[in-house]
């Protein structure tokens, strides 16, 4: 009897009732399931309260349009985070020492010259694997900690050598261009920070050698004043953490005081996991100066995978990152931060709406802060959260559709576009598999592109900061190259932080894509013939990630282009590549490749004055790079420089003015 209602009931009934009425009329009979599907999913993801905007996608800029877009141009980001990149040259170019070095870069923004400017930042932390001598007391009592921090400005280069202009750099650190200073510059916590180290103890810790003067060379030491980590104790307390470390000289040192303190966890993600495992966290942290020392910034996520009627994230495509495999519910509901001396940890409340973590916040009152007592230098600098981003905008491509019946067809969904990311000139568009059980590839596909941190002003507006970014192409066929059918932007200033806009392209129209614009690229003989005459003898050239700019109603596509060692990488900018229109340019300037793509020509001269004519764009480009030289000689207090770049800065506005008039 078992054996038959389970078969009548559990097989035959709900296959007959499927076959004969459902699937005849499934998109009729499942709207209502649809509708509560649609709603829930736009719920769990915080896509419901999402806007969205007409974006033309026109082929042509206007004078008043690239007035307004100076900004935006001025603050394109020329230099990539890359490991290969940014980092690589940075970790070349300020380690200083062998027993320094940077772990990442974060793209963030500050105030360099008054103006807000997209940097990138890292803290040099302690190579414990190049310390001058391998021994028990350099590497665990004397080389305790790293240094500063160094930051790059992001749109800007030395023009003479390709390399970047660091606003804060150098062993003592210092800042310039208006950059704050860091007053307790220590580095004892960090990003992938291993080892353990024991500070405050008798013997001095390393913090720089002098640079210059009669004592060059000379150590400057100093002991811990901090309260992180543990300290150590008595005997007893000394004997449980000797078995902790595994180590017998920890033990019998004499080196090692009551007073002193045993850091053994140093790794600032590892540190919060450690603190909050109920909480998932962004694999991207990111260092941020405040209040005279570095704080660490990570985002961490409530998430659950029992929303009634949400959809499983495992159904989508989105980039690997910290959140969990399987979820249909996300909120980015903390902001954790972590002192890089002391190694305090704050648990900021981002979303006390949330339901998740008002129920810890009630188990656990003491672990979470209000984010209204959140120092406002600090506050400046957070961002919105790039791993949470990817999935909401895998879920949107689908989720954008309201309608039940429009959805069941889904003949408007969108996908993420593929990219090629950074990279070599012959790297391929990244690729995502699908595998079985037993690990083996059944499928693969491109990958969606990893969002975008860049300093600009979202369509029709005329406010610059920090954005993050994402492009859609339609779905179907992620192995072709398609049109741009929207993108996304969410913001990240105090004001608005948090806001989520989609840019929807009319359809019907073809408005080139990020991958199609990558494609013009690598078609273009002027292109392909630099990049042949660079990539050889040595030399090795890589690409940045394709930046997509968006100028009103119109997109431009910025790509820069290093040069580097294939023995000793310490990658230069050597040109800047536009696309526009599906029009590309290559010069050595910014400005130059404007000009190619936005009007006028580039046959030689390049400042305001001369007989060569070049776009408004070109010379408002011109204009705000010689404003940012003068502030800077102006801080140095180089007058003379400061009145030339001034006069430099007033030509190439008044050429803007009367290219202009002109078109």
């Amino acid at each position: 009897l078992w054996v038959f209602v389970a078969l009548v009931i559990g097989v035959i009934y709900p296959t007959a009732l499927q076959t004969f009425k459902v699937s005849p009329n499934q998109d009729s009979l499942e709207v209502p399931y649809i509708a509560r599907n649609i709603d829930a999913t736009r719920h769990a993801y915080g896509l419901d309260k999402v806007t969205y905007s007409s974006f033309a996608g026109a082929t042509s800029v206007t004078p008043d349009q690239l007035r307004a877009a100076a900004s935006t141009l001025a603050n394109v980001r020329l230099w990539d985070p890359d490991p290969r990149i940014a980092l690589a040259t940075t970790i070349r170019r300020q380690s200083i020492r062998s027993y320094y070095t940077f772990t990442s870069l974060g793209v963030d923004r500050y105030r360099v010259n008054g103006d807000l400017t997209p940097v990138l930042i890292g803290a040099r932390q302690l190579n414990t694997a190049n310390l001058p001598s391998t021994n028990w007391v350099n590497e665990h009592l004397q080389y305790t900690h790293g240094i500063g921090a160094a930051v790059i400005a992001a749109n800007e280069v030395d023009p003479q050598t390709g390399n970047p202009i660091f606003v804060a750099a150098n062993v003592p650190p210092v800042s310039t261009s208006g950059v704050p200073s860091l007053t307790r510059p220590g580095v004892y916590f960090g990003i992938n920070d291993p080892g353990w180290v024991v500070a405050n103890t008798k013997q001095a810790e390393l913090d720089y050698q002098v640079n210059s003067g009669p004592h060059a060379g000379q150590p400057v030491e100093v002991h811990y004043q901090g309260k992180g980590g543990v300290a150590v104790g008595g005997f007893v307390s000394r004997l449980a953490l000797a078995l902790r470390l595994g180590d017998f000289n920890f033990l019998i040192s004499n080196q090692i005081t009551p007073q002193s303190r045993v850091l053994f966890t140093r790794d600032v993600m590892d540190m919060a996991r450690h603190a909050a495992p109920f909480l998932t966290f962004d694999n991207h942290p990111y260092a941020v100066i405040s209040g005279g020392h570095l704080e660490y910034v990570i985002d961490g996520y409530t998430t659950s995978d029992q929303y009634p009627y949400s959809q499983n994230a495992s159904n989508f495509t989105a980039p690997s990152g910290g959140l969990p495999r399987s979820f249909n519910y996300a909120r980015n509901s903390v902001k954790v931060t972590v002192d890089a001396y002391t190694g305090a940890m704050t648990f900021y409340v981002m979303d006390p709406t949330d339901p998740v973590i008002q129920s810890w916040r009630a188990a656990l009152p003491s672990l979470f802060t209000p984010l209204s007592v959140m120092p406002a230098d600090l506050r400046e600098h957070l961002r919105y959260p790039s791993n949470l981003f990817a999935m909401q905008a895998a879920v949107l491509g689908r989720y954008h559709i309201k309608s039940p019946s429009a959805f069941y067809s889904a003949s408007d969904q969108w996908e993420v576009t593929p990219s090629a990311g950074a990279g070599t000139p012959d790297q391929a568009l990244a690729q995502s598999t699908v595998t079985d059980n037993q690990g083996n590839v059944v499928y693969s596909t491109n990958a969606p592109m990893n969002p975008i941190y860049q300093v600009g002003s979202l369509p029709f507006a005329n406010h610059q900061q920090l954005t993050l970014s994402t492009a859609f192409v339609p779905a179907g066929n992620s192995n072709a190259l398609q049109s741009l059918s929207a993108f996304a932007v969410a913001t990240s200033d105090p004001s608005d932080y948090g806001k989520f806009h989609v840019y929807v392209t009319p359809r019907g129209q073809a408005v080139t894509g990020p991958a199609q614009a990558d494609a013009e690229i690598q078609q273009n003989t002027k292109v392909s013939s630099l990049v042949t005459l660079l990539d050889q003898h040595g030399s090795a050239v890589l690409y940045g990630n394709n930046l997509m700019v968006p100028l009103d109603k119109s997109v431009l596509y910025v790509r820069p282009l290093y040069v580097s060692s294939s023995t000793n990488p310490l990658p230069q900018l050597k040109y800047v590549i536009c696309v526009f229109n599906q029009q590309v340019g290559i010069e050595t300037t910014l400005a130059g490749a404007l000009a190619d793509v936005l009007g006028g020509s580039s046959g030689g001269g390049g400042g305001g004055g001369g007989g060569t004519t070049h776009s408004a764009a070109y010379y408002l480009s011109q204009a705000s790079t010689d404003y940012g030289k003068a502030q800077a000689a102006l801080s140095a207090g180089n007058l003379g420089d400061y009145q030339r770049y001034v006069n430099l800065m007033n030509e190439a506005i008044a050429a803007a003015q009367k290219a202009l008039t002109k078109k």
